[in-house]
């Protein structure tokens, strides 16, 4: 299957683990899509439920839809199968989680987008959130900066995102349309990494090209107690990685230097004041004492002074 002479093909990459409660609905919103130029790749990563058999009765159904089967690997290297799958005629690709939805409209909008700007190497849409019973819950809020007068201001509307903001894991996710061409070059994906692992991609492509933004909420991101989201001990473990790898990396062009001398600078400052920032308005949320709001309120401001706290 390839593209139109007007209309690009675009991979839809799904890595699928134990999917089988919300495999079937993710796969009709891909049936579903307005842009009818694409190939989903599934990517069946060991699952013990019934997740190989649901994808099944889709490739049975449509041959734009395939299924690939492999030893449980973990997330990396389901998506590094998928990334495999690739039709070396496709132009984009996306990746699209199991359990999530994409909007109707969504393939049209993003494509729309990187063929009208062809300097981004990939763009992100803004997402809506929903329950594990597909129900709309609010719109997943992102935070991305750009600097102004040294500070960061919240990034709103479409443009290049900032290097940096990559490198501090924000603005990452399912999220984002991507010319296959420069996710072949960013990947593979870490298989040390069983969170973080598109972030790392992402810091990688954001060195070689421009990454953009969007706020037309074009994905559904499922919230459920399964997410590989979740903080626990396991994703700790993995973001420390993440961490120690990029601040270990070593540019290999002048503008790598540069992209990461502000990236380390921001995460060294405004980021921590930003979570330090968030962290004071979780305590007293949370009723945690005022003490423990000043202690982070300290340690945010000592941040953007590039002082040490006492």
């Amino acid at each position: 299957m390839t593209g139109s002479p007007t209309q690009p093909l675009v991979a839809v990459l799904t890595p699928a683990f134990n999917a089988a409660r919300y495999l079937d609905e993710a796969i009709r919103s891909v049936e579903t899509q307005t842009y009818p130029h694409w190939r989903l790749i599934i990517v069946d990563d060991g699952s013990t439920d019934d997740t190989a058999a649901i994808a099944a009765r889709h490739t049975a159904a449509d041959p734009r839809i395939s299924l690939i089967r492999q030893p449980n690997g973990g997330i990396s290297a389901a998506r590094n199968a998928c990334l495999a799958q690739v039709p070396a005629a496709a132009a984009y690709a996306i990746n699209f989680d199991a359990d999530d939805r994409l909007a109707p409209e969504a393939l049209a909008g993003l494509v729309a987008y990187m063929e009208s700007h062809p300097a981004a190497g990939a763009v992100l849409c803004g997402a809506r959130t929903m329950d594990g019973n597909g129900r709309i819950s609010g719109a997943r809020r992102t935070l991305r900066f750009r600097r102004r007068a040294g500070l960061p201001w919240p990034m709103r509307g479409r443009g290049a995102i900032p290097f940096f903001n990559f490198y501090c894991g924000y603005g990452v996710g399912p999220f984002a349309l991507f010319r296959a061409a420069a996710l072949r070059a960013a990947g593979p994906y870490d298989p040390a990494l069983i969170s973080c692992e598109d972030a790392d991609v992402f810091c990688r492509l954001a060195l070689a090209t421009e990454v953009h933004q969007i706020p037309d909420r074009l994905y559904d991101y499922r919230w459920h107690a399964t997410n590989s989201s979740h903080y626990d001990e396991r994703n700790r473990r993995a973001l420390e990685l993440f961490r120690a790898k990029w601040r270990g990396y070593e540019p290999r062009t002048p503008a790598e230097v540069r992209l990461l001398a502000q990236a380390r600078a921001f995460f060294s400052g405004p980021h921590v004041a930003i979570l330090n920032t968030k962290l004071a308005v979780a305590a007293v949320r949370e009723r945690r004492g005022l003490g423990a709001a000043a202690r982070h309120l300290r340690i945010a401001l000592a941040a953007l002074l590039r002082r040490t706290p006492r």
